[in-house]
């Protein structure tokens, strides 16, 4: 599992959340598959803006859930979502 932020220029975390197509969007975990999900859609409704800045909790963050598929098939999904 890891949190990334991306550029604002590629869209906001939701807005590539429904761009992926083998990544599946979900806050599940103890998957086989990779998953995806907007940090904020999730976590830190409950904390001040102040501390969710400090968290890096904003809506370019993304927490990814590596599961199974083949690693080039992950990052094919991701940077065509991402528009590069």
């Amino acid at each position: 599992v890891l949190a990334f932020e991306v550029d604002p220029s590629c869209g906001e975390a939701l807005a590539i959340c429904h761009r992926v197509k083998l990544i599946k969007f979900t806050a599940s975990v103890g998957s086989p598959e990779t998953l995806i999900c907007p940090t904020l859609l999730f976590f830190g409704d409950d904390l001040p803006e102040s501390d969710r800045k400090e968290m890096g909790l904003n809506p370019y963050s993304l927490r990814l859930s590596v599961g199974l598929e083949h690693a080039d098939d992950i990052l094919s999904d991701l940077f065509s979502a991402l528009g590069e």
